[in-house]
């Protein structure tokens, strides 16, 4: 191993700390392993590796996502609203800086935060073009989902039970059931 891949794997463990799933955090490590390589070689890798999945996390398509999004210009706002597209930030600015050391992960987290996408992209906003009310906001706003809430389930269920009534008739009789 080299010293420059030595120091990356150093700074994934301390960036690593911050995830909250042990999946996320493989992915910042299996990333910063494999940032040597990029196409061909970096499939041939995680082949060979049969890197695909931990427990039903999407890890190779993860590692390989945050290897091709990771650079080490500065990012806009408008990036990081595209990058949310892509993958979780949390994990891409983690990946970024264990690759990078001038480009921490923290501030971009602040901001990411601030605009609303850390945790997903922003929902879908009208624009000028398509509706008379002006655009989205930026802010926190973005993030709060447009679809309401959804209805408690009831504590009981109604089923209809078939008795024979008197004659060849039929008729139903409500039943009530605790859930």
């Amino acid at each position: 191993m080299t010293p420059r891949l030595l120091e990356t794997l150093d700074r994934a463990a301390l960036e690593r700390e911050g995830l909250h799933t042990e999946a996320e955090r493989l992915t910042v490590m299996w990333a910063a392993l494999l940032s040597p390589f990029t196409g061909d070689p970096l499939l041939i890798a995680l082949d060979r590796l049969g890197l695909h999945t931990h427990n039903k996390y999407p890890l190779r398509a993860r590692v390989i996502d945050a290897l091709r999004e990771a650079k080490p210009a500065p990012l806009t706002d408008a990036d990081l609203r595209r990058l949310a597209d892509v993958l979780p930030l949390p994990i891409l600015l983690r990946v970024r800086a264990a690759r990078f050391a001038e480009a921490p992960s923290a501030p971009d987290l602040r901001r990411a935060d601030v605009l609303g996408v850390l945790d997903g992209p922003c929902p879908a906003c009208s624009t000028a073009a398509t509706s008379p009310v002006s655009a989205c906001p930026p802010g926190r706003r973005w993030a709060r989902s447009s679809t309401p809430p959804a209805r408690p389930r009831p504590a009981v269920s109604f089923t209809a039970a078939k008795t024979r009534g008197p004659g060849s008739h039929t008729r139903s009789t409500p039943r009530f059931e605790r859930l």
